[in-house]
């Protein structure tokens, strides 16, 4: 149906105490109530609503020293899934360092699109949308929070699945000894992993505990022991190690909005 003027439609309009807008059909049988103040200006019969928008998304970030990073993990690809509504318009993420670096590490991040694999591996990273940058040594070299500025603010496009990744590296090749603070993890969230993501059977075959086969947790991550490097432009299906059987504990974060 085209947009139409609310008058042309046989409806009315009166005030109510000042904060109510009231809708009358043309019998005066029906009448609706729309608060004024949720209500953005124009007169077409498909209203805009205001839409409600926090100031940070993602994964939240939790307290504490965070939890030293896998053996050998130097150089991999490391992921975690998060849900975005892609409407919100953002221009920065931000990290926190629970515990200093003193092997000089530095940390490579980008946000990527997702793939459902059909081979029992679940979601995995697919396409790079924006490549963040890297945390360097001096930056890693302080605990607290962290924030990279986005390259032009923007919104992740559609509502759906996608990943955090990134790559951690020193000169001495080692395991990295930055810890990162992980992402806010609740009882009930598992709710909400089963809504947006689905879930997958673990390697032991026991239990369904996330969207990809290697995390036991909602706040854990995935390590590809088949994929090292610096972050590539796109990852296909035959992304190195998916679904090795590897958790990891990976930086929770949140994205800063544009307002």
């Amino acid at each position: 149906m085209a947009n139409k003027k609310i008058s042309q439609l046989g409806i009315t309009t009166t005030a109510d105490d000042g904060s109510w807008l009231v809708l009358n059909d043309s019998s005066n049988t029906t009448t609706s109530r729309i608060t004024r103040q949720d209500l953005l200006s124009g007169s077409s019969v498909v209203q805009a609503y205001q839409d409600q928008v926090s100031t940070s998304y993602g994964v939240g970030i939790s307290t504490g020293a965070g939890v030293a990073m896998v053996a050998g993990s130097q150089n991999l690809l490391h992921s975690l899934a998060f849900y975005d509504r892609g409407n919100i318009v953002y221009s920065a993420i931000t990290i926190a360092v629970g515990t200093i670096t003193t092997s000089s590490d530095t940390t490579e991040f980008g946000i990527y699109t997702s793939q459902t694999l059909q081979d029992g591996t679940g979601i995995q990273p697919k396409d790079q949308i924006v490549y963040l940058g890297s945390l360097t040594a001096g930056d890693l070299g302080s605990t607290g929070f962290k924030t990279i500025t986005f390259p032009t603010p923007m919104s992740l496009g559609n509502p759906g699945v996608y990943f955090l990744c990134s790559v951690t590296s020193n000169p001495g090749n080692t395991t990295p000894s930055v810890r990162y603070r992980n992402p806010f993890a609740t009882s009930n969230i598992s709710a909400f992993i089963g809504m947006m993501y689905g879930f997958v059977q673990e390697y032991g075959g026991q239990s369904y505990p996330n969207a990809f086969r290697a995390g036991t947790t909602a706040a854990l991550g995935q390590l590809y022991g088949g994929q090292s490097g610096a972050l590539l432009s796109s990852y296909d299906t035959t992304i190195g190690g998916k679904g090795s059987g590897s958790s990891t504990n990976v930086c929770g974060f949140v994205l800063n909005t544009s307002i």
